[in-house]
């Protein structure tokens, strides 16, 4: 984009000029990862404090021990807790087994082509207990 600025504020903040006086605002930190402790059929989440101003298409990514396990476009604008529903605890362990596990979500905003990260979490994926 000719004349797009970017200034890296933090490895979780951007700042952008993305247009004639527009001023793009991407944050995301303090991931968590509900149940810290899943098994089958409890519901993953993903939560963190996510900033997009103003109203920007995204693409969220969201890593598990450093491969991609799900991806999501959205248009938003927010600024505040986000949830992101991962599923069953059953399906993360078919793809990745039981035991402790790392998780980060990268928000790339698709129109000005910055990304930020949040931090590393972890989360144990086990068998139910009988």
């Amino acid at each position: 984009m000719s004349g797009c600025r970017v200034l890296l504020l933090s490895a979780a903040v951007a700042v952008a000029t993305v247009g004639c006086n527009t001023e793009l605002t991407l944050n995301a930190e303090a991931l968590e990862v509900v149940p810290s402790s899943a098994q089958p059929g409890d519901e993953v989440v993903f939560e963190f404090f996510l900033t997009v101003i103003p109203a920007r298409t995204i693409r969220l990514s969201a890593l598990v021990d450093g491969s991609t396990y799900r991806m999501e476009t959205l248009t938003l604008n927010v600024n505040g807790p986000f949830e992101w529903i991962m599923g069953d605890a059953a399906d993360l362990i078919a793809e990745y087994g039981t035991g402790v596990h790392s998780s980060e979500v990268v928000v790339l905003d698709l129109e000005a082509d910055v990304s930020v990260s949040t931090n590393l979490a972890t989360f144990e994926l086990v068998e139910p207990v009988p």
